[in-house]
């Protein structure tokens, strides 16, 4: 045998359940001391990990088909309550803490003295149900248990009362002889029927205090020769009792009405027209303050006018004379609103109203188009024929133009602040479906790109601007045309003009070609 004798040696793998040989690799130069001294070595690694405690969580318990059942192992049986266990060596044994089983006891004694509290609490209650009960309210009482002689004094009713025998409630009154010692002197308050009252000598000079109502006066027996004059007031008149029908024609003129006596109360509802009153008769001095509100005009009677909200320093203000309405804050009039005299409706700040639509800032609609301009340089106006931007644009991040075939940001065209113009694809699972390997779709076989010619060239003086850093220059490129004739993919076309190729589908066919390459070096040399 040679020194060095051609060995092999099966690998070794060591997981958490113990070893195993995987496939068998060659090892050269090797002596025979050395293999002895690494077959030790696994040995030692074996038994130190097959000596290592598992904490095993489900329903059953172990049985070491798994992992070899090692002394001091624990098991959570997820089926009682996580309730806890020890591998002795020879059984699973229970370590749940006792001071559980006393709560559980304790549990047990306060259910116990519960339902004590609840059969004293029962015994209360029917030795209470036992006694009389009296009811004060407005509806006979339902909710029983009720006893023969609970009582009722329904509070709607004058307290009339009833008792409750033979399984309802009856009313009842008190007789004679609980009411035999009753006088007048007793009588402080309310009412006595005069029917169960009989009277022989009530006269005038007997009614000390009181009225008689109109019902007790005989019709027609009061006339002018029984009144005194001066002596009814309106004060005896009950309101609405006189009406036009009880007023003869003419009876009633301006010298028999007191100031101030005749109030918007006084008047029924439509009684007073114009036929009423006389020309010129009623100024401004005759109306309160406040006392002619809009519900009182009718639709179209106010021209010419100017309303507001008030009279303080902050109001709105509706004018008859510039046709506008204007906003007041601080005493100062700053904006108005009101039709544009080239049509169209005007909005704009300052303390006269422009329909010229020349007062700036503002904001103009018309038929035509819609516009917020700060200047008559520099506004937004947005008609049938787009958005127009005059002036510049400022703090945009970036600005997107949107693809109309999608719902969202996903594919755009994006210019950030830095000047570039780039179309962005989303790139995430959830805009995508149908995904494959590269190489298994013919039209996207990246040794496509192998034949694209790689180009130099320059732009000419028209589309590059003469101050561009690059113009005039040649710079390394593709030709769109070539793109799309190779990798058709990856040329973008605008309004059906290939335009440009697009770095987001040549890159990843590129990596595809660099990833080749490199699993081919990695073959050739033997290593990564």
């Amino acid at each position: 045998m040679p020194l060095c004798p051609q060995i092999t040696i099966t690998p070794i793998t060591v997981t958490s359940t113990g070893m195993s040989q995987t496939s068998i690799v060659p090892i050269v130069a090797a002596s025979t001391e050395e293999i002895d001294e690494l077959q030790v070595e696994i040995d030692a690694v074996e038994v130190s990990v097959n000596g290592k405690n598992h904490i095993y969580r489900q329903t059953t318990a172990p049985d070491g088909t798994v992992y070899p059942l090692t002394e001091g192992d624990v098991w959570f049986d997820t089926d009682d309550g996580n309730k806890q266990y020890y591998w002795t060596g020879t059984a699973w044994v229970s370590v749940q803490d006792t001071g559980i089983a006393a709560a559980q006891a304790a549990s047990a004694a306060a259910v116990a003295a519960a339902a004590a509290a609840a059969a004293a609490a029962t015994a209360a209650q029917t030795t209470a149900d036992g006694k009389n009960k009296i009811y004060r309210q407005t509806t006979m009482p339902t909710a029983g248990p009720f006893s023969e002689g609970d009582l009722w004094f329904d509070t709607d009713d004058d307290n009339k009362f009833y008792r409750y025998t033979s399984g309802a409630f009856s009313a009842f009154s008190l007789g004679n002889n609980a009411i035999a010692d009753l006088s007048a002197t007793k009588l402080t308050a309310g009412t006595i029927d005069a029917s169960v009252i009989t009277v022989s000598n009530i006269n005038a000079g007997n009614i000390s205090t009181g009225f008689l109502a109109a019902a007790r006066i005989q019709a027609a027996s009061l006339d002018a020769s029984v009144l005194v004059a001066g002596t009814i007031t309106a004060v005896q008149i009950t309101a609405g009792t006189i009406t036009g029908a009880k007023i003869a024609a003419g009876t009633i003129v301006a010298s028999n009405i007191a100031v101030a006596t005749i109030t918007a109360t006084q008047i029924a509802g439509a009684t007073i027209t114009a036929a009423e009153i006389a020309g010129s008769t009623i100024t401004a001095a005759e109306i309160s303050a406040g006392s002619i509100t809009v519900d009182r005009l009718s639709a179209g009677t106010l021209t010419a006018f100017t309303l507001q909200t008030s009279t303080g320093a902050r109001r709105v203000t509706v004018s008859a004379s510039t046709n506008s309405i204007s906003f007041r804050e601080a005493s100062t009039t700053v904006g108005h609103i009101g039709p544009a005299s080239i049509s169209g409706v005007v909005m704009h700040y300052g303390s006269t109203f422009n329909p010229a639509a020349t007062t700036y800032p503002q904001t103009y609609v018309s038929s035509g188009s819609a516009q917020i301009a700060y200047s008559s340089g520099i506004y937004c106006e947005v008609s049938s024929t787009g958005v127009v931007l005059n002036g510049d644009v400022y703090t945009l991040d970036q600005f997107y133009n949107q693809d109309p075939v999608t719902s969202a940001n996903a594919a755009n065209t994006r210019m950030d602040t830095d000047g570039r113009t780039r179309r962005s694809t989303a790139s995430s699972q959830r805009y995508k479906e149908n995904v494959v390997g590269l190489r298994t779709v013919a039209h996207l076989d990246p040794n496509k790109l192998l034949t694209l010619p790689v180009r130099a060239f320059s732009y000419k003086t028209d589309y590059l601007d003469a101050a561009d850093d690059r113009a005039g220059l040649l710079m390394p490129g593709f030709i769109a045309e070539e793109v799309a004739e190779i990798y058709p993919i990856a040329a973008d076309k605008d309004k059906g003009l290939i335009e440009s190729w697009n770095d987001r589908m040549i890159v990843p066919s590129m990596l595809a070609l660099i990833q080749d390459l490199h699993g081919r070096v990695v073959t050739l040399e033997g290593k990564p």
